[in-house]
């Protein structure tokens, strides 16, 4: 982000110094009173504190809106990294998570802002009341990373079908959730994703959406509820394995399917399938009963 030239530094440090009436935000109401710009801005980095795991994006256009509110022509810069290069980034996410939150803890005291914020993906603060000691989710939580999946099994060189084949190998002989992801895109789909087997703990089809898709959280604008959405053009499905209860399709995978915006697909161990996309299901059930 960078400020028009044309206002000089000290006009800038008077703008941002003068009280005037600007939007805060108290649970779903947007109030006005009277703060400095410095305030407001102050106050969305301390909502959105950890820029890179919660959205730089929202920060940025939060703060063009606080500076608009004061005539400061402000213009978005954004840099765009190689999809394959994001993607090798967030399945190493794990590797520097406690280096990066210690950097975050670090700046909460160097700079006095008041953050709420208790984990990333991969670390969390174990002293919540002195905010430090950098550890590891625990077993039982999910910290949706790579570390959260039991092992990683490549599919180059697989075909559909036999992707489909190994995840109900892998229901039938391990009894574990197995997934991975397709695209479509202009009545053409490719795999885009590793198979992924899940350890006793993990939300396979969400942490495959964050790591090989970049889906990150926005949050909920006055009251709506917060959503996912992704950088692609074309729909995404994830398929994976059952994984208990009466009805292939679980009310969870519904909702899933809904809110990311994209097709759920689940596959018995019996070779038994569902999908959110009728068409869908009907297609890959005639795909396995191919000779």
């Amino acid at each position: 982000m960078e400020i028009d030239e044309t206002i000089n530094t000290q006009k800038l440090k008077n703008i941002i110094a003068e009280k005037k009436p600007l939007p805060i935000y108290d649970g779903d109401k947007q109030l006005y009173t009277e703060v400095t710009a410095f305030d407001a801005i102050r106050s969305s980095i301390e909502n959105i504190f950890d820029i890179f795991e919660l959205g730089e994006i929202e920060l940025a256009e939060k703060i063009s809106t606080i500076a608009g509110e004061h005539e400061i022509e402000t213009r978005l810069i954004e840099v765009i990294a190689d999809p394959e290069e994001l993607q090798k980034r967030r399945l190493n996410r794990k590797d520097d998570a406690h280096e990066r939150l210690q950097t975050l803890i670090e700046k909460e005291k160097k700079y006095n802002i008041d953050s709420n914020i208790l984990s990333i993906q991969g670390a969390k603060i174990l002293d919540i009341i002195n905010r430090d000691k950098i550890g590891s989710f625990t077993d039982d939580e999910i910290s949706r990373t790579t570390s959260d999946f039991e092992r990683i099994i490549p599919v180059e060189g697989r075909t559909l079908k036999e992707c489909l084949q190994l995840l109900m190998k892998i229901s039938k002989e391990e009894e574990r959730e197995a997934g991975f992801l397709v695209h479509h895109k202009h009545k053409k789909e490719r795999i885009t994703s590793d198979i992924v087997v899940g350890g006793k703990h993990t939300v396979v089809g969400v942490t495959l959406l964050e790591v090989y898709i970049g889906f990150r959280q926005k949050g909920g604008v006055l009251g709506i509820e917060a959503v996912y959405k992704p950088d692609v053009v074309g729909i995404i499905e994830v398929v994976h394995s059952h994984h208990g209860g009466d009805k292939i399709l679980s009310p969870e995978d519904q909702g899933a399917a809904e809110r990311f915006g994209i097709i759920v697909t689940v596959i018995e161990a019996n070779g038994n399938i569902d999908s959110t996309h009728y068409p869908r299901k009907r297609q890959l059930q005639r795909l396995l009963d191919e000779d």
